[in-house]
């Protein structure tokens, strides 16, 4: 996602900007996805913490960050660790 975000941030802010972010079929598809990672990981709330894990990934968030001069692989190290923290990985 990191890598999507590093290569068209620009076209992902003009249609994914605030609200309208949750109301596109990619959301929605994220959404789904780490849903049913959350679920198979035994977590509470798998709906909730789908969309509390996919709000790092916004695309004014990103652009902030690289404007601060984070990496793209710092940032990618980071979504990681967050990722297996909340979902209970290992590694």
């Amino acid at each position: 996602m990191v890598e999507l975000l590093e290569t068209h941030v620009h076209l992902v802010l003009g249609a994914e900007t605030g609200a309208a972010r949750y109301r596109t079929g990619a959301y929605a598809f994220w959404r789904l996805h780490v849903t049913h990672l959350a679920r198979e990981a035994g977590r509470p709330d798998p709906e909730v913490l789908a969309d509390q894990l996919l709000a790092p990934l916004a695309p004014e968030l990103f652009r902030h960050q690289r404007d601060a001069g984070l990496t793209p692989a710092r940032i990618t190290a980071a979504l990681a660790a967050l990722a297996r923290g909340a979902l209970g990985g290992r590694g």
